[in-house]
Protein backbone atom coordinates (compact mmCIF):
# COMPACT_ATOMS: atom_id res chain seq x y z
CA UNK A 1 0.00 0.00 0.00
CA UNK A 2 1.37 3.38 -0.96
CA UNK A 3 -1.67 5.66 -1.35
CA UNK A 4 -4.15 4.81 1.42
CA UNK A 5 -7.66 6.29 1.31
CA UNK A 6 -10.65 5.84 3.59
CA UNK A 7 -14.13 5.13 2.25
CA UNK A 8 -17.50 5.57 3.95
CA UNK A 9 -17.66 3.20 6.88
CA UNK A 10 -14.06 3.83 7.90
CA UNK A 11 -12.21 1.09 6.02
CA UNK A 12 -8.89 1.98 4.40
CA UNK A 13 -7.81 0.71 0.99
CA UNK A 14 -5.08 1.34 -1.57
CA UNK A 15 -6.43 4.11 -3.83
CA UNK A 16 -5.91 2.35 -7.16
CA UNK A 17 -7.56 -0.83 -5.90
CA UNK A 18 -10.68 0.84 -4.52
CA UNK A 19 -10.95 3.05 -7.62
CA UNK A 20 -10.88 -0.10 -9.74
CA UNK A 21 -13.52 -1.73 -7.49
CA UNK A 22 -15.79 1.29 -7.87
CA UNK A 23 -15.29 1.55 -11.65
CA UNK A 24 -16.11 -2.13 -12.18
CA UNK A 25 -19.34 -1.92 -10.17
CA UNK A 26 -20.63 1.55 -10.97
CA UNK A 27 -23.35 2.74 -10.63
CA UNK A 28 -24.39 0.13 -8.02
CA UNK A 29 -21.32 -0.02 -5.81
CA UNK A 30 -21.31 -2.21 -2.70
CA UNK A 31 -18.87 -1.87 0.18
CA UNK A 32 -16.10 -4.43 -0.43
CA UNK A 33 -16.08 -5.56 3.23
CA UNK A 34 -19.77 -5.47 4.16
CA UNK A 35 -21.52 -5.90 0.83
CA UNK A 36 -23.88 -3.06 1.75
CA UNK A 37 -24.63 -0.32 -0.80
CA UNK A 38 -21.94 2.34 -0.86
CA UNK A 39 -23.78 5.56 -1.70
CA UNK A 40 -20.93 7.89 -0.68
CA UNK A 41 -17.98 7.28 -2.99
CA UNK A 42 -15.72 9.87 -1.36
CA UNK A 43 -12.12 8.72 -1.03
CA UNK A 44 -10.45 10.48 1.90
CA UNK A 45 -6.64 10.59 1.75
CA UNK A 46 -4.77 9.32 4.82
CA UNK A 47 -1.57 11.41 4.85
CA UNK A 48 -0.42 10.26 8.30
CA UNK A 49 -0.70 6.58 7.33
CA UNK A 50 0.97 7.31 4.00
CA UNK A 51 3.90 8.93 5.84
CA UNK A 52 4.18 5.92 8.16
CA UNK A 53 4.19 3.55 5.17
CA UNK A 54 6.90 5.58 3.43
CA UNK A 55 8.99 5.61 6.59
CA UNK A 56 8.60 1.86 7.01
CA UNK A 57 9.54 1.18 3.39
CA UNK A 58 12.56 3.47 3.66
CA UNK A 59 13.90 1.33 6.51
CA UNK A 60 12.75 -1.97 4.99
CA UNK A 61 13.54 -1.74 1.27
CA UNK A 62 13.15 -5.50 0.82
CA UNK A 63 9.38 -4.98 1.30
CA UNK A 64 9.11 -2.90 -1.88
CA UNK A 65 7.79 -4.74 -4.96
Amino acid sequence: MTDPVMIAGGHIFERRMIESWIAQRSPNVNHPMTGLPLADLTLTPQPQLQAEIRSYLATNPSMID
